[in-house]
């Protein structure tokens, strides 16, 4: 009695992704050097992760700000500091358990990421990734 079957793997299918990374506690006037259409490189493996479609600037906030009348910290506005939210699109391959660039790179949401985007260096933390 003989089983066969085809051991060649399925073709994989590429799919265009956006993902969005926040890089936090930045100087303020940091966003002017990244605009759209910048290449972002990965500053660890030197991988290509993606092209910027958007960028956002929000205020960073700290837990600094005592309330006395609650008796509490609360979050606040930091002067001279923003977090600059970065959508990059990319081409992807998923796997059973990842999402993977074409350069070999995996996205995750959580996962701390050092990147290159036009001029802008820094790290920061994968909010998103669309599925």
């Amino acid at each position: 009695y003989f089983l066969s079957h085809d051991s060649a793997s399925p073709a994989k299918t590429v799919i265009s992704r956006t993902y969005t990374v926040q890089l936090t506690d930045l100087e303020e006037g940091m966003e002017q050097y990244v605009s759209v259409g910048d290449p972002v490189t990965d500053n660890v493996k030197n991988y290509d992760v993606g092209t910027v479609t958007a960028v956002e600037v929000e205020p960073y906030t700290s837990n600094k700000a005592l309330d006395e009348e609650a008796g509490v910290y609360r979050q606040a506005p930091v002067e001279g500091r923003v977090n600059v939210l970065l959508t990059i699109e990319v081409d992807t391959i998923e796997t059973e358990s990842n999402v993977d660039t074409l350069s070999g790179y995996t996205l995750r949401t959580g996962m701390v990421v050092s990147l290159t985007a036009g001029q802008l260096s820094s790290r920061g933390n994968i909010l998103e990734v669309s599925r």
